[in-house]
């Protein structure tokens, strides 16, 4: 029977063709399209009967892009050739059916279409033509090309990333590396995969990594360092991600580590870790240098710190005195209270702050002065606060420490510290409020330990009242507050502080005082001293430096001016009192002794004859006749 023919069973298929949801097309043994369903026209846009009453072949189904092999072996082979052509063609009775992506055109458009081609055969078992249907599979084509190029493409990247992919199951055992984390540790990625992630570890680091494994479990991520043993043994540094991942059910499945190679970077750190510890440990070593020098320089005045202590005997009988280094010695028990120590210039008001600093010798802690009046704003700045490298121009490449930092643990003086400009005062304020301060051109804030004594010779209340001095910092210094008083209001010093800066002086300068005369005495007890200790000092140091006695005798003293305690013309004194001396038993040559006295007059006076002829009380041509005379 021929399938053209109109028997019941084509009929039947025909019937069966129309309802079918799939298009579907039915061709003779020639070749020729014989059945065309109603999905076929839709599919195509060809209605049946052109198809079939012209006796379309094969070759004229549109949407084909070639002739179809496999349909024309379907009508020419027999199904045993057919099965060995194609071995995923299946038999299942007497049918003989297969699937097949056939790419096609139709709608002016590239598709893929599914078809299910079967082989059509008479009763007699002889090919007798073939029917296909099918189904457009092009989105779901289009789905997997572009899943296809989405692994690829992922791929790419898992394998050209800069950091290290490491997944691993939840018993750490490694499921995945890419290539950059196998280069990281040396190894190749097929030597890896498998293997547990802490035996990658390195040994000190196992119980931290474990517990930021937990840590990651837990939170859900985590970034932390991580220390890895590359293949030859050394250390790899790196910082790693870490993600969990769960199954279908929510169960932790493993973990995704992202790991970033830091091991230059950390070279490089540790490098310039050392280089700034050795920089430390130089800078140390030239501030334990200055710190040395500076001991050796106050080292004097630790001696005479030590004289007020008691371990020297020192000549203080004034009870003002006595009361002062009392304070002074109970300021020493307290650091952290700021001194303000006050008195005129030359009362030994830095004598005294070393007192608050040393007291008995119990501390050797650096001791650091400033003269805040010789120092301009700029430069009391950069004295006191040090600066950091390039803080203006002209500034040290290193930088500078400040006299803060020298006296760090000790003591710091600021002497004439009313001298301070007004918009300084108030970071000195902060010093003191806060023990905290910055270099000048610095950002890193400061820690300091230092006492602060400040010293002035103005009054402080009067400055305050008249806007020069901040209020805030006058009250902040008071605390602790010394008056020293004036050498004139302590008579009772002056004597014995004579007699020790005339044996000092003595000593160093190989001279023979020892003693004051009484005449002398009465000549010091009674001068004003308005330069106080220090003009006590200096008038005996330039006597040691003129003679050579053994007695101070009041020829020695020219120095001193001729004006009263209180600044008024001081009385004449005899030098030699009528009714207290014995005249020789011999001849007494009194021209000569007149000559003589003149002419000691005239040498204290430097040669000057006005102010002889008034010492001596008589007229300056008077002066100038004994003069003659004792030439002739």
């Amino acid at each position: 029977m021929k399938l053209s023919e109109k028997s019941a069973e084509y009929q039947g298929l025909l019937d069966i063709m129309e309802f079918l949801p799939d298009p579907t097309f039915v061709i003779d043994r020639e070749g020729r399209v014989i059945a065309w369903n109603r999905s076929m026209e839709e599919l195509s846009g060809v209605k049946k009967q052109a198809m079939i009453d012209k006796g379309e072949h094969l070759y004229a189904v549109p949407f084909y892009g070639e002739p179809r092999p496999l349909l024309i072996d379907l009508v020419n082979l027999t199904a045993r050739e057919v099965e060995h052509r194609y071995e995923w063609f299946q038999r299942k009775g007497k049918t003989l059916y297969g699937e097949v992506f056939v790419p096609c055109v139709y709608n002016h458009k590239g598709a893929y279409l599914w078809g299910t081609a079967s082989a059509l055969f008479d009763k007699h078992g002889r090919p007798a033509g073939a029917i296909e249907s099918m189904r457009d599979v092009t989105e779901r084509k289009q789905l997997e090309n572009a899943l296809r190029e989405s692994r690829e493409r992922y791929r790419r990247i898992v394998e050209t990333a800069s950091d290290g992919i490491w997944l691993v199951d939840q018993d750490y055992q490694t499921i995945f590396v890419n290539q950059k984390m196998a280069d990281i540790l040396g190894y190749s990625v097929n030597e890896m995969i498998g293997e547990p992630f802490p035996s990658f570890l390195d040994v000190q680091s196992w119980r931290q990594e474990d517990v930021w494994w937990l840590q990651s479990q837990q939170a859900g991520q985590g970034q932390h360092d991580c220390r890895l043993r590359h293949r030859n043994g050394t250390e790899v540094w790196t910082i790693v991600s870490v993600s969990p991942f769960f199954d279908q059910v929510g169960r932790l499945a493993g973990l995704l580590a992202l790991f970033t190679d830091i091991t230059d970077r950390k070279r490089r750190e540790t490098a310039k870790l050392r280089e700034k510890e050795q920089a430390v440990k130089n800078y140390a070593l030239a501030l334990e240098a200055e710190r040395s020098q500076r001991q050796r320089e106050l080292s004097w005045l630790k001696e005479i710190v030590a004289k007020f202590s008691g371990v020297h005997a020192v000549e203080v009988h004034s009870g003002a005195m006595h009361h002062v280094f009392r304070q002074a010695r109970q300021y020493h028990l307290d650091r952290s209270m700021p001194v303000l120590i006050q008195g005129e210039t030359g009362t030994g008001k830095e004598v005294v702050a070393k007192v608050i600093h040393f007291s008995d010798m119990d501390t050797f802690t650096p001791f650091v002065d400033i003269n805040c009046a010789a120092l301009t704003a700029t430069l009391f700045e950069n004295e006191l606060f040090g600066y950091d490298a390039g803080a203006f121009t002209g500034a040290l490449i290193k930088g500078k420490s400040g006299k803060l930092d020298l006296a760090f643990g000790g003591t710091l003086f600021l002497d004439e510290v009313a001298e301070i400009p007004l918009e300084l005062q108030g970071k000195l304020l902060r010093v003191i409020q806060e023990k905290e301060y910055y270099r000048v051109g610095g950002l890193k804030k400061i820690k300091t330990d230092v006492r602060i004594i400040c010293a002035t010779n103005v009054d402080l209340e009067e400055q305050v009242a008249n806007g020069l001095f901040r209020k805030d910092l006058y009250y902040r210094l008071k605390v602790g507050h010394l008056v020293v008083p004036a050498l004139r209001q302590r008579r009772e010093d002056i004597l014995p502080l004579a007699t020790t800066f005339l044996r000092e002086f003595s000593r160093q300068k190989s001279k023979n005082f020892q003693t004051i005369g009484q005449a002398a005495g009465r000549l010091l007890l009674d001068y004003h001293w308005p330069g106080n200790v220090r003009e006590l000092r200096n008038v005996m140091e330039w006597v040691v430096f003129m003679y050579n006695d053994r007695v101070l005798q009041p020829e020695h003293l020219e120095l001193l001016e001729k004006t009263g305690p209180a600044g008024t013309v001081k009385p004449k004194q005899n030098l030699l009192d009528p009714g207290n001396f014995t005249l020789p038993s011999g001849e007494f040559p009194l021209e000569d002794f007149l000559d003589r006295l003149v002419r000691q007059a005239l040498a204290m006076h430097r040669g000057n004859k006005a102010e002889t002829a008034r010492y001596l009380d008589i007229s300056r041509s008077s002066l100038y006749c004994r003069l003659r005379r004792g030439e002739d």
